[in-house]
């Protein structure tokens, strides 16, 4: 193999690697605003559940 083939398969694996890590945090961010969404509607109806009381 000659230095070019090898440079750039190594700039392509370091790219999969890129986007696989950037891919762990979108699921991180939206597994995190999941949680927050879910503490917002919990808020939501307990205070409801007080109004109606």
């Amino acid at each position: 193999m000659i230095k070019e083939e090898r440079i750039w398969e190594e700039e392509n694996r370091m790219k999969r690697r890129g986007r696989k890590w950037m891919k762990a945090v979108v699921v991180e961010e939206e597994e995190a605003m999941g949680i927050a969404l879910s503490a917002d509607y919990r808020v939501i109806v307990s205070l409801n559940a007080q109004v109606k009381w």
